[in-house]
């Protein structure tokens, strides 16, 4: 039986699906194939309970942790984790954010967070994320700096 140009495309479409959701941590391409797939329809971008009108309503919905530690000298990390929900099948936050580099500010991962979440712009190489696709792999703030 000969596959229909409709058919190729859906195949495609969980390909690339597959690609996407193959592991927590996303490279280049596979933030590529996330806007493809969110700017076409294919997958739907994560919305909180809450509406968010302004960056003002999305801080109130994060949760600001500092890690501190001795690299040769003291050094502190930031880390944000938002959108803490409690279910049947998952309790915890979707989204955690840390920068891979020292002493870097609050203020600089807060609008990295916001415009990952609410702009769907790919996060810079120095911050390392976490983020949960369904409500069964939600995840709890650790005591240590770890995702």
């Amino acid at each position: 039986m000969r596959k229909t140009i409709t058919d190729r495309h859906i195949e495609a479409i969980n390909f690339l699906k597959a690609v996407l959701f193959q592991n927590d941590e996303k490279d280049e391409l596979q933030l590529e194939i996330q806007k493809w797939l969110l700017k076409n329809g294919h997958i739907r971008k994560p919305a909180p309970d809450k509406p968010i009108t302004s960056k003002k309503s999305f801080r109130e919905l994060c949760s600001f942790h500092t890690y501190k530690g001795w690299d040769g000298h003291r050094v502190k990390y930031n880390a944000i984790y938002f959108d803490w929900k409690s279910t049947d099948e998952g309790l915890g936050f979707k989204y955690a954010v840390a920068m891979n580099i020292k002493d870097g500010t609050k203020a600089e991962l807060f609008t990295e967070l916001y415009k990952w979440v609410c702009e769907c712009v790919a996060l810079p190489w120095y911050i390392r994320y976490k983020y949960a696709v369904e409500d069964k792999q939600r995840f709890k703030a650790g005591i240590s700096l770890n995702f």
